[in-house]
C-alpha cells in the first residue's frame, strides 16, 4: 500500500467534505420541496 503525502491527504480529506456538503445541500432541498409539496396537499384537502 502506497502512503499518502501530506498534500495527498489533505486534497483527499478536502474532496470528501466538498461531496458531503455538495450532498446535504442537495438533501436539504428535496426536504424543503416535499415540505411544500406536503403543504399544498394539505391545502387542498381542507379546500383553502
Amino acid at each position: 500500500m502506497k502512503d499518502l503525502s501530506s498534500d495527498d491527504l489533505l486534497r483527499f480529506c478536502r474532496t470528501n467534505v466538498s461531496t458531503f456538503f455538495s450532498l446535504a445541500a442537495e438533501a436539504f432541498e428535496g426536504v424543503q420541496q416535499l415540505a411544500g409539496l406536503n403543504r399544498q396537499a394539505g391545502s387542498a384537502i381542507r379546500g383553502i
